[in-house]
């Protein structure tokens, strides 16, 4: 299953988990919970990080090609 999280709405955690509520693309599903292993999650946080970082880049250089390709328009 695929769910593209658009908003996190709420944070929590409990007994060693942390949960997620979050809203996604489509308003009739509502609410998503999302539910992690509170140690899974933390020892994967620096390699989310770098993905992070990564995505963020090449949206950004992306971003610039098509604002470049958009002014030789002009």
């Amino acid at each position: 299953m695929e769910i593209y999280v658009n908003t996190t709405s709420t944070l929590y955690s409990d007994f060693g988990e942390v949960i997620i509520e979050a809203t996604t693309l489509d308003p009739e599903e509502g609410y998503v919970h999302i539910t992690f292993n509170a140690r899974t999650l933390l020892r994967d946080i620096p390699s989310l990080y770098e993905l992070c970082l990564i995505a963020i880049e090449k949206e950004d250089k992306h971003l610039k090609v098509k604002y470049k390709q958009f002014k030789k328009k002009l």
